[in-house]
C-alpha cells in the first residue's frame, strides 16, 4: 500500500500549525472560508464604493420625481449627496446636448447650472425600494 507524502507545516491564514498533504494550505475550512473572504472582499470595495454612489445618486432623483420636481439646481443636488461624475451611460445629442443616465433616469444640464430629469421612457418603471 503507498503511503501519503506529508510534511509539518503552516496555515496560511491563522498560522497554526497543522500536518497533512505536502500541498495542503489550510487548517480547516474555516480558515479557507475567511482567507477568500477577506482576499475577494479587497477586490470588490471598489465596485461597492461606485454601485453605493450610483444607487445614492438614482434615489436622490427618484425622491425628488415623486414629489413631482423635474428639475433642480446641481448645487442642490450635490448638497443631498448627489455625485455628477456617476452615471451609467452617456449619449451626446446630434444638437450637442450631453444626456447623462442613472440606471433608469437620464438628466441634462443646461449652462445655469439646472439639471433636468426625467425616467427614461424605454424603461418600464419598477419599485427599487
Amino acid at each position: 500500500m503507498a503511503t501519503k507524502n506529508t510534511t509539518s507545516m503552516r496555515c496560511i491564514f491563522c498560522r497554526k500549525s497543522m500536518t497533512g498533504r505536502a500541498d495542503k494550505k489550510f487548517c480547516d475550512d474555516g480558515c479557507r472560508n475567511a482567507f477568500h473572504n477577506m482576499k475577494s472582499g479587497e477586490s470588490y470595495s471598489a465596485t461597492r464604493k461606485i454601485n453605493r454612489q450610483l444607487r445614492g445618486n438614482w434615489l436622490i432623483l427618484n425622491d425628488l420625481l415623486e414629489v413631482g420636481e423635474e428639475q433642480a439646481a446641481m448645487e442642490d443636488l450635490e448638497r443631498y449627496g448627489f455625485d455628477p461624475h456617476y452615471v451609467t451611460s452617456l449619449e451626446v445629442r446630434e444638437d450637442g446636448a450631453t444626456v447623462y443616465g442613472i440606471y433608469d433616469f437620464e438628466y441634462t444640464r443646461d449652462k445655469d447650472g439646472v439639471v433636468r430629469f426625467r425616467r427614461d421612457q424605454r424603461y418600464p418603471p419598477r419599485g427599487y425600494r
